[in-house]
């Protein structure tokens, strides 16, 4: 580990033992105990997407539980990663797809849902600009600042042609929001603002209606 992530996970230690939040500690330990590997990825083309670091947890849990989610919901998880986010999104939705660009992230992905022993998420090695695979069951898509703002503009339009052939809501669970103005300028209108201590916010937008 790179000296400064060290000194920040040292800092988000000491607040969460501080204020007494053991939580995201706990869930830390449960990612180890498990072998669930939970690590940084820096090998994706800067121009497609950036660096990976995983969003869930009971932060995550937390950005949920603000949501009406039914039990028939399905959530697209754009930039999975390793999975880590998808294994908790999981938890509350019957299935959860994940997409990556990257094969390697798609392989260790599926080696981490085995390992949570989690069976209701596909993944699939695929570009989100493009991706159909059974798109019109989705009512949600999270993010994690997967991409710059030139992916995410054709990934959001890509989303609106979705609804266009298949009319419905679709809520976007946006992590750390970037590119906040290209999803208002794509036509989601912008709901709240979940504020996480210690980390990143969360807004959520939606789109679209039956």
């Amino acid at each position: 580990m790179k000296p400064s992530n060290l000194l920040q996970s040292v800092r988000r230690i000491a607040t969460n033992v501080a204020t007494l939040n053991f939580s995201p500690l706990l869930h830390t330990a449960w990612l180890r105990y498990n072998r669930i590997d939970y690590g940084v990825a820096n090998n994706i083309d800067p121009k497609l997407g950036y660096f990976h670091t995983h969003s869930g947890g009971p932060r995550l849990t937390k950005v949920i539980n603000t949501l009406n989610i039914s039990k028939d919901d399905v959530v697209l998880d754009l930039g999975v990663g390793k999975g880590i986010a998808a294994i908790t999104l999981a938890h509350h939705f019957s299935l959860v797809i994940g997409v990556d660009l990257s094969q390697e992230l798609i392989d260790i992905a599926e080696q981490n849902a085995t390992k949570a022993g989690v069976s209701n998420i596909e993944f699939h090695c695929a570009d989100a600009r493009y991706f159909n695979d059974r798109l019109e069951r989705v009512t949600h898509v999270y993010l994690y600042n997967p991409f710059p703002a030139s992916v995410m503009n054709d990934a959001l339009s890509n989303l609106k042609e979705s609804i266009r052939r298949t009319p419905r809501q679709i809520t976007l669970i946006y992590a750390y929001p970037t590119c906040h103005d290209a999803v208002v300028a794509a036509g989601f209108t912008h709901r709240r603002d979940v504020h996480l201590k210690q980390f990143y916010n969360v807004s959520i937008y939606d789109i679209g209606g039956a």
